[in-house]
């Protein structure tokens, strides 16, 4: 093995194939294979792939190759030579015959390792991957970031109901939505995408695939990395037809992870015909500031931290107690509201809202949603991009 290789671009993509590391003790898979390549074309590449049985990462970094080779290593050896080093900087891989290890060069400082783990296994993880398998759908970069943000802070975290930690992509006319829920709140996200294979013949949504919430963190890695361009996915399915994994690729990066088989309930249900009789525009980020001021007088209790919203006319008033003191705060909107009401939410579900969109202002309604009428807020932002939430109230009055 004799490369060289620019920092920055080794850096990165370590990072991104060391998430993907079994780091339990003992494992096999506790490793990231580096591998020198000669490809056609007089491509000349370093290939990072890592597994950790569920999922696995195979990112492509440009250098100049002099002899090809393979290194496995625990990522935070060659990390720590990478430490702080300026972007442009050259790392120079060669391999000491004497000792059978490999020399890595960057400055004045080197690392000299022995591959730690067996190349034939991550030969094999490579192989795992569908090179050559057409994509399910395609997806731009940013519409697939921004439908994830909206929406990922909302799947289930605690134990137990597996079923709802997946994130629903499907399409819509013209677009894809993304569904998540915590049982408290429903997030609905929407982009328009020239991609989207759209309706099927009978106008109704296509569910694509139902990405596990243990996939999110490596996924929002990738698209940090490829902010632009297009995302192929790729749904691999067993022999009986059911999906059995699911990958994202780009130009130089492939993501895949297993699927549960889980299935996330028709929770959007609440979107359908909502009872709302009370209906104002404000201004997000003047909103924001001002549950996050809330925030250490909320009352703690059995539903999570609360705080209050009142809406009468032009002023949404602002509320907490707890039995150490009381926090109040009055926003002027630029058009009164649609009839009075008042509410009590957790104080973290409203905060995950606002800080979830970018938009100025965002729609916010107070009724009853679904078949049971259940006390909730509505809240509506963006166009093109946008979301909707439902966030159930732990009380809530119209008048």
């Amino acid at each position: 093995m004799k490369c060289k290789v620019k920092v920055g671009e080794l850096r990165d993509a370590l990072q991104m194939a060391a998430i993907t590391v079994d780091r339990r003790q003992g494992s096999e898979l506790g490793y990231v294979h580096l591998g020198s390549r000669k490809g056609k074309a007089g491509n000349q590449r370093i290939i990072l792939n890592s597994t950790d049985g569920i999922g696995r990462f195979l990112i492509r970094v440009p250098c100049e190759v002099e002899e090809t080779g393979d290194l496995v290593i625990e990522p935070i050896r060659l990390s720590s030579l990478l430490d702080k080093r300026q972007e442009d900087e050259v790392v120079v891989f060669a391999k000491d015959k004497t000792s059978n290890r490999v020399v890595a060069r960057c400055g004045s400082a080197k690392v000299t390792m022995v591959s730690a783990g067996k190349s034939a296994t991550f030969e094999s993880n490579i192989n795992d991957f569908p090179h050559t398998a057409e994509p399910t759908f395609l997806i731009e970069a940013v519409n697939l970031k921004s439908l994830l943000d909206r929406t990922q802070a909302f799947i289930f975290k605690k134990d137990g109901q597996e079923h709802l930690k997946n994130i629903l992509i499907r399409t819509t006319k013209g677009g894809y939505e993304t569904l998540a829920t915590n049982r408290e709140v429903v997030a609905r996200a929407h982009a328009e995408d020239k991609n989207s294979p759209g309706l099927n013949g009978n106008g109704a949504q296509v569910t694509l695939v139902e990405i596990p919430g243990r996939a999110l963190p490596p996924l929002a890695r990738m698209l940090h990395r490829n902010k632009s361009g297009t995302i192929r996915v790729i749904v691999v399915k067993n022999p009986d037809g059911k999906p059995a994994s699911v990958y994202f690729r780009t130009e130089d990066a492939f993501f895949g992870t297993n699927l549960t088989g889980n299935k996330l309930p028709a929770v959007d249900v609440v979107f359908q015909a909502p009872k709302m009789d009370t209906e104002v525009v404000v201004p997000r980020g003047e909103l924001l500031d001002s549950i996050t001021r809330s925030n250490p007088f909320c009352t703690e209790s059995n539903a999570g931290r609360l705080v209050s919203l009142e809406v009468k006319e032009s002023i949404v008033r602002l509320t907490a107690q707890d039995s150490f003191g009381e926090f109040e705060e009055e926003i002027t909107v630029a058009h009164p509201a649609t009839g009075t009401g008042k509410g009590t939410f957790q104080v973290g579900h409203l905060t995950d809202i606002f800080r979830s969109s970018d938009d100025d202002n965002i729609l916010l309604k107070l009724g009853t949603v679904g078949p049971a009428d259940r006390p909730s807020a509505l809240l509506m932002s963006g166009d093109v991009i946008g979301a909707s939430y439902v966030v159930a109230a732990i009380a809530i009055g119209i008048r």
